[in-house]
């Protein structure tokens, strides 16, 4: 691979790949983790390493030559996902998109994993389930507005308890 230049000193000192590298083991060991989870953690010890194979990096501004190690591709990796993620967030940013387009990613608790995601929803009396569309996990609608109820109804409790803690500009 060619790259315009070499930058060590934009490399992080520690990784999380050294975290896992260190402690995963012994993490594995003393909690209760999901075959998916555990698949992943080790993904991420052996990426960019020796055991993926790997290739030679070329610097064209100083000639620089270095050994640089295959990536092991996962979606939850950080070294490997950052990239992916700044082209798709560029990409969004085209003048093609509205100044009013947000996109907006949450993350569930762990323990409502096994929780099957509905393929439908229900109406607002509750007596009556309609179904997605078949190429369709959940209609978007229905989980937008049964999302921004849920965050609003938390906003308010904060509120109300004082407990809401909003940056300095935003006061």
């Amino acid at each position: 691979m060619i790259v315009d230049r070499c930058d060590q000193c934009s490399r992080p000192k520690h990784e999380i790949a050294d975290i896992f590298r260190q402690a995963g083991h012994s993490f594995l060991e003393n909690f209760n983790v999901s075959h998916e989870q555990r698949k992943v953690l080790n993904r991420i010890i052996v990426c960019r390493t020796a055991a993926l194979g790997g290739h030679i990096d070329f610097c064209t501004n100083c000639d620089h030559q270095q050994n640089a190690y295959n990536s092991c591709r996962n979606r939850h990796c950080p070294k490997c996902q950052t990239m992916t993620k700044e082209r798709w967030l560029i990409s969004r940013q085209s003048e093609l998109l509205p100044a009013t387009y947000y996109h907006l990613v949450f993350t569930l608790p762990y323990d409502l994993n096994p929780v099957i995601v509905p393929g439908g929803v229900l109406s607002d009396d509750r007596t009556t389930w309609t179904p997605s569309k078949k190429n369709y996990l959940f209609k978007t609608r229905s989980l937008v507005k049964a999302f921004k109820g849920i965050y609003i109804k938390g906003l308010k409790q904060l509120y109300e308890a004082c407990d809401l803690k909003l940056p300095n500009q935003i006061l």
